[in-house]
């Protein structure tokens, strides 16, 4: 199996920040989703399930 990188853009920044909602229940798979849209300048919450993200939609209002 190949090595899959994964190039970020450091210096090209969005100039506006999305509050972000991950609905992933494959736990790597949600923490790698939320640090890449965290290193793009968007602030993001994991939630592993339904339940949690109807609770975490309801109270933080995640716009992506």
């Amino acid at each position: 199996m190949g090595v899959v990188q994964l190039a970020l853009p450091t210096e090209n920044k969005v100039s506006y920040s999305y509050r972000v909602l991950v609905i992933e229940d494959n736990d790597a798979c949600a923490k790698t989703m939320m640090w890449i849209m965290e290193s793009l300048g968007h602030t993001a919450q994991i939630a592993l399930d339904g339940h949690s993200a109807i609770e975490l939609g309801t109270v933080n209002k995640p716009q992506v």
